[in-house]
């Protein structure tokens, strides 16, 4: 959700501002490499057979423990910015939309930060709970069902 909406308000306006063959080159490159990522993921994981990500199948390659450490490093490089990046797209749009109304710019740009993001960790937080509990009663219901049928 935060990389559509920081994506949406951020990355596409700047970028058609350059013109529309460099967005379209850009848009080009990215899902090449968007592509070869997803392939060469799909590589890995069907070659190791260990959960935890693509650091693990550094640490399982001849990089070891230092691969996979800067590995995991660049994972997070990757998903902290994302609601870093959502909250100021959201910041940005609803300070501009409500200056006149409501005072100063900067005073309500870093209300309205510590506002949205508060709102996306609880958003995450409940998300992940429902998304746990479903994998829970689906895994039960699986070995019950297996359980019967083999009894």
């Amino acid at each position: 959700m935060g990389s559509a909406i920081g994506g949406n308000f951020v990355g596409w306006n700047s970028t058609l501002l350059g013109g529309l063959a460099g967005a379209l080159l850009g848009l080009a490159i990215s899902t090449i490499l968007y592509m070869t990522l997803s392939l060469c993921i799909a590589e890995m994981s069907a070659h190791t057979l260990k959960i935890g990500g693509s650091h693990t199948f550094v640490g399982e390659s001849p990089l070891g423990r230092l691969g996979a450490y800067v590995c995991g490093v660049a994972e997070l490089l990757k998903i902290i910015p994302t609601g870093s990046l959502c909250v100021f797209a959201v910041a940005s749009y609803l300070s501009h939309s409500w200056t006149n109304i409501w005072g100063p710019k900067l005073v309500l740009e870093v209300g309205v930060w510590i506002l949205t993001y508060s709102v996306f960790t609880l958003l995450n937080i409940v998300g992940m709970e429902m998304s746990i509990n479903l994998q829970v009663i689906t895994c039960l219901a699986l070995q019950d069902r297996i359980a019967q049928c083999l009894c």
